[in-house]
């Protein structure tokens, strides 16, 4: 632990992935020379060591170097990533390449530096922006999946009322009208009605018309709420 003037942010906690004990010390030194923050430095030197370590998840942020043996410093980042890191990486190296950098950046990795030119300010500023920008992509994540919780609620609301609406078209306005068509229908047979067109509606205009609506009715149900959505068993 690095302890500095008063601190007035929590305390950082760092995993340094270095084989180079050396290395490892310049970074112990430029931590202990940043003020005004707080450290909590772990240092392994083999890829395995770091991979045992991050499944604490209790890191705020990751230093790797770049060079590992026979494995180097991305794909340890990329394991970091897909194993649910929640801490952004900074990849070292002992010489720059445009290459590396890029690729590096492309795996999600926050910032790249040269071993060469870090000072302590540099390595204050680097791991506060990484932190910085990694909790506002957590926290827009974040919105995003509260939006889509929210978006799949209104729609869930939305359908339940289609089905309710639906449901009363079809069983209880088409109900009262089939009834009624089949009343008339039963009467205009007992009756043996047969009027002119001269004498106003006949039974049989009746008996079409709300044949013609009973039809509307259905066919607005179904488009409210097509069968196929409970067939296929959506929105259950």
């Amino acid at each position: 632990v690095f302890n500095c003037l008063p601190c007035f942010f929590p305390v950082i906690r760092i995993l340094l992935v270095e084989d180079d004990e050396d290395d490892y010390i310049i970074i112990c030194h430029f931590l202990s020379q940043i003020e005004r923050q707080e450290f909590e430095l772990d240092w392994v030197s083999t890829y395995q060591q770091a991979l045992d370590k991050a499944e604490s998840n209790v890191y705020d942020i990751y230093l790797i170097d770049y060079l590992l043996g026979e494995q180097n410093g991305i794909q340890l980042a990329r394991e970091f990533l897909q194993n649910g890191s929640r801490a952004p990486i900074i990849l070292l190296t002992g010489r720059g390449s445009y290459d590396v950098d890029r690729k590096a950046m492309q795996e999600g990795v926050a910032d790249y530096l040269e071993k060469s030119q870090l000072s302590p300010t540099l390595l204050e500023r680097a791991i506060r922006y990484a932190i910085d920008h990694w909790n506002v992509l957590a926290a827009l994540r974040e919105s995003e999946h509260q939006l889509r919780i929210l978006s799949g609620k209104l729609l869930e609301a939305q359908e339940n009322e289609r089905r309710a609406v639906a449901q009363e078209l079809h069983d209880s306005i088409g109900a009262s009208l089939t009834a009624i068509r089949y009343g008339l229908e039963a009467k205009l047979q007992r009756e043996g009605e047969r009027k002119s067109p001269a004498e106003g509606v006949s039974l049989e205009q009746i008996i079409g018309i709300v044949h013609d609506t009973t039809e509307e009715v259905h066919r607005i149900s179904s488009n409210l709420r097509p069968s196929i959505l409970d067939d296929m068993g959506l929105f259950t």
